[in-house]
């Protein structure tokens, strides 16, 4: 009964998926189940985002590795309204990154690596992963070596790319 009362207090919260997981050991004598819960999916009604600071997007999120953390604060109260304004109406999730892993905003980057307006607009890669925005950040433990405009290698995509090299 009271897992029902969970599930719809969830739903009329706004959660919108759930997923179980079960996790076997040959140790253990008996299966683990954990239950994820997929928070709001609805943009206005998503947290702030502080990674040191710096109000990140979502999107910028996606690209931080959890063992970059060293702290996470998660507050919803009157006084973050004053501190963060309206954006923080939703409440705000305040995260600290360990002390050798630096945020790079993407335009900083593109910037120091001399890459003209034009460039800018193309698509950019970092690790094989394509970065969507150039207003996103970065985190990374490693020095960005380079940001080279690279034309592309499958012939289906004509054109051209950024790329992000980066060595510890």
């Amino acid at each position: 009964m009271k897992g029902f009362i969970l599930l719809i207090a969830l739903i009329v919260l706004g959660f919108k998926g759930f997923t179980l997981v079960t996790i076997s050991t040959t140790t253990a004598k008996k299966d683990e189940v954990i239950c994820l819960c997929c928070g709001p999916t609805d943009p206005a009604k998503q947290p702030l985002w502080i990674v040191n600071g710096k109000v990140i997007s979502s999107i910028s999120l996606s690209a931080l590795n959890p063992n970059y953390i060293e702290t996470m604060n998660v507050a919803k109260d009157r006084e973050l309204l004053t501190k963060y304004g309206t954006s923080a109406k939703n409440g705000v999730i305040e995260i600290t990154l360990k002390k050798n892993i630096k945020l790079h905003s993407m335009a900083k980057i593109l910037s120091k690596n001399r890459i003209d307006l034009g460039s800018r607009k193309l698509p950019i890669y970092s690790n094989n992963a394509l970065i969507v925005g150039d207003s996103i950040f970065l985190p990374s433990d490693k020095k960005i070596k380079a940001v080279i405009v690279e034309a592309n290698r499958n012939a289906d995509n004509r054109g051209k790319h950024l790329v992000i090299s980066a060595t510890k």
